[in-house]
């Protein structure tokens, strides 16, 4: 039985610092746009990761520049794609649906020449089956229902796809701290802008919004964004990708037990059917045995 360690427990601590992210993400969405809301978060997240580094003393290594410019791009995307469509759709489904990058990740290697082994067909099919689940619900209430934001929020599944690809490499080779404040000061500095461009600058400063949002803000802004993406980085230093993806799959549990628990949100047999096999498919896609 493989040893668990500090990593595992850091990646499990991640997986729930990013699924209890998805109720504060959601009762924010209920009001406020997806490019305000980013607009608070993130620039929040990187003056507290500055301030860290600003402290520490030292030396920095590796690519971090060109890693965290990557990093930031592909951040924004995902976030911003994730965050509008729980505009639209509960937490347990936006908690679930991103997660299937771990069936995407290693389907991407299928446009460098790989094969496709059974363990990956079979993983793939019941992804399918549980989108299946997904898409037959009839509700009353709309967020139940297939939505755009489902179809947002399953976009934003390859984005992640590709970010945790890039990121699992770039962790190897940069200094982990910087490249971390790096790629969440990008990801703000894209944000700010198109709110500016698109929403103006009373979106931001709007005193009802901010004081319905301060919690959902802080906690993404520390929690979700600064502490887990660092603790997310130093465990993927020292555990291998097929537990970590494993692990981080976890997320979509945890946002469907807090969505359920907190925001009260309804759990249709038929949305636990699709869940249970997505999770399933996540898992068994790890389980591809590795490459002669």
């Amino acid at each position: 039985m493989p040893r668990v360690h500090t990593g595992h427990l850091a990646l499990l601590l991640t997986a729930a610092l990013f699924g209890i992210a998805f109720i504060f993400q959601r009762h924010s969405a209920t009001a406020v746009s997806a490019l305000t809301f980013m607009s608070w978060r993130l620039p929040l997240s990187a003056l507290m990761l500055l301030a860290v580094l600003a402290l520490r003393r030292r030396p920095v290594w590796g690519h971090w520049l060109r890693d965290g410019i990557c990093c930031g791009i592909l951040l924004f995307l995902g976030m911003y794609s994730q965050q509008w469509g729980l505009e639209h759709t509960t937490a347990g489904k936006s908690g679930f649906i991103p997660s299937l990058y771990v069936i995407l990740v290693p389907l991407l290697a299928l446009l460098g020449g790989e094969r496709l082994g059974r363990t990956l067909i079979l993983a793939t099919l019941l992804a399918f089956a549980g989108l299946t689940c997904f898409a037959a619900i009839h509700s009353d209430s709309a967020a139940l229902n297939w939505n755009a934001g489902d179809s947002a929020t399953l976009a934003s599944a390859l984005i992640w796809a590709f970010y945790v690809n890039y990121y699992g490499i770039a962790v190897r080779r940069s200094e982990l701290l910087t490249l971390t404040t790096v790629q969440i000061t990008v990801a703000a500095l894209l944000t700010l802008p198109a709110t500016l461009a698109t929403e103006g600058a009373g979106a931001l400063t709007d005193p009802t919004l901010l004081n319905y949002s301060k919690w959902d803000i802080l906690y993404t802004a520390v929690a979700s964004s600064g502490i887990a993406f660092f603790l997310q980085g130093w465990a993927q230093r020292h555990v291998a990708a097929t537990p970590a993806a494993i692990i981080l799959s976890m997320e979509s549990l945890f946002a469907l037990a807090a969505g359920w628990l907190i925001l009260g949100e309804p759990a249709t047999p038929l949305m636990l059917t699709g869940c249970a096999l997505l999770f399933t498919a996540m898992t068994v896609a790890q389980l591809e045995p590795p490459k002669p």
